[in-house]
């Protein structure tokens, strides 16, 4: 799908993504137990999201989310475990179950030259 959303974006066009993870083997076991859909959805890694991205010769993958997900409630309290979880550094980005970011091709379509 990647590589196809590359083929027909014009040069210098941009695709802006958000995509859940697999996050943490906390988070994955989560899914499987507490979500109807859990056990039959296939979540991306950090490293597949990188992979798929390649074909853009400039983009940028960041992840987020921690917390957040374990705790039911309204949005002020996912929002705020969501500036909780951006202060936690030690996190490892492979344990966030949210990447989100930008891939621009580029004006000449190709590889960036200088």
């Amino acid at each position: 799908m990647v590589s196809e959303i590359h083929r027909v974006l014009k040069p210098g066009g941009v695709l802006l993504f958000a995509e859940n993870l697999q996050g943490s083997l906390l988070h994955r076991k989560a899914r499987k137990w507490f979500v109807p859909w859990g056990k039959a959805w296939r979540y991306l890694s950090l490293t597949e999201m990188h992979r798929l991205l390649s074909v853009f010769p400039q983009y940028e993958l960041h992840t987020t989310g921690f917390l957040a997900a374990f705790v039911p409630g309204s949005e002020k309290v996912k929002s705020l475990l969501a500036r909780v979880d951006s202060a936690l550094p030690f996190i490892p980005a492979n344990w966030r179950y949210v990447g989100y970011g930008y891939a621009r091709k580029t004006e000449n379509g190709g590889r960036w030259t200088d």
